[in-house]
């Protein structure tokens, strides 16, 4: 039903590019929405193929649907032009390939109440495209812990995971502190998310399945994936997010949440790196520590230790405790095996004691 408002409770933003073949589902699931009281600000991004003629169809079907055009310039140009758009209180984001339950915004509306709280985040499920391989695991980082309303303090900010969909931003606090996703560089979203966590009020968690992520074989994950090259552009990112904290004197422990970030990526993707590859992602690490300040403020600190220049035999020994894996026949284990950051694996039975002994504590 056509419920059309000059300013509804919440707009969804959806940047579309070249999404002919997957639009429909994200555009049906907002008609199909048990709370009428939204918008979507559909941002045609220079598109090539069919997706402005489904967008005109919908937009005729029903006038909450409305249609923004521009050349090609980016998905975070056309968020941060919806944002700027949008009409309603409350903002979300959607992939053009996405979709949502369709009672989660009826779901938002009590939470949406809540006068001290920024940002609500709810829980997403994972579809992944027939004929493509799941990533096991994908979708717990996507499930919540808790429930309920936690301030915004740097120990929360792990609560929920780093994308710009999944979560609904008051949009007046968006707008009053300047966040806006960055130009020119992926990771985008990890930087709009810690930024708006920086200096919001409160957030509440939603244990409520809300959103839909598909796994499609022609997304970034599944076609370019150079560990690397992944951690120099979550490194790049995080240059944005202290530029934020700094700007905004959050303080030294929200600083503290981009280091740690940055010791989960390493570990992460440890096991992909070559030793080439690593020694020059630790000068790199080297740098950023030196250019922010860290060597001095935070001498000693253990996630400094972790993310500058070591030798490259203790990384061996730090990443093969990590990746032990113990195989069972009949209950009985039989072999551990090995994933050693360099790229080639072994199978010994005597690694895990071996590995005890030498760092002198116990192995499980």
């Amino acid at each position: 039903m056509d419920t059309a408002d000059t300013n509804p409770l919440i707009s969804a933003i959806i940047p579309v590019y070249n999404a002919e073949k997957y639009m429909r589902r994200g555009l049906d699931s907002l008609l199909a929405q048990t709370c009428g009281d939204w918008e979507a600000v559909c941002i045609d991004d220079g598109s090539t193929d069919g997706s402005a003629a489904v967008l005109e169809e919908y937009a005729r079907r029903d006038s909450r649907i409305r249609v923004l055009r521009q050349e090609n310039s980016g998905v975070s140009v056309a968020r941060n032009r919806g944002i700027r758009e949008a009409r309603g209180q409350w903002v979300t984001f959607m992939d053009a390939d996405d979709w949502l339950c369709e009672d989660i915004i009826e779901a938002l509306l009590p939470h949406t109440r809540r006068e001290e709280v920024d940002i609500i985040g709810f829980e997403a499920e994972v579809k992944f495209e027939d004929g493509i391989k799941h990533i096991e695991g994908l979708e717990e980082g996507f499930r919540l812990n808790r429930e309920g309303e936690y301030p915004s303090l740097p120990e929360n900010t792990g609560n929920m995971v780093g994308t710009c969909w999944g979560k609904a931003y008051r949009r007046d606090f968006l707008l009053a502190n300047a966040i806006a996703f960055p130009l020119g560089m992926r990771q985008e979203d990890e930087v709009f998310y810690r930024c708006a966590m920086g200096v919001a009020r409160n957030m509440y968690l939603l244990k409520h399945t809300g959103y839909c992520y598909y796994q499609n074989a022609a997304s970034y994950m599944y076609t370019v994936f150079n560990p690397e090259l992944s951690y120099q552009l979550y490194l790049s990112g995080m240059e944005k997010v202290l530029e934020f904290y700094r700007e905004r004197r959050c303080g030294l422990e929200w600083e503290k949440t981009v280091l740690m970030f940055l010791c989960g990526q390493l570990n992460r993707w440890y096991g992909a790196f070559s030793i080439r590859q690593l020694r020059r992602v630790r000068r790199q690490n080297h740098g950023f520590l030196l250019r922010w300040g860290f060597m001095e403020k935070l001498r000693g600190n253990y996630m400094l230790r972790f993310l500058d220049s070591a030798p490259w035999w203790e990384d061996c020994f730090v990443r093969r405790e990590l990746q032990v894996e113990t195989f069972h026949v009949f209950g009985i284990p039989v072999v551990k095996r090995l994933y050693p950051h360099f790229k080639y694996s072994r199978s010994i039975s005597i690694w895990g004691k071996l590995s005890s002994l030498l760092r002198g504590g116990k192995h499980s």
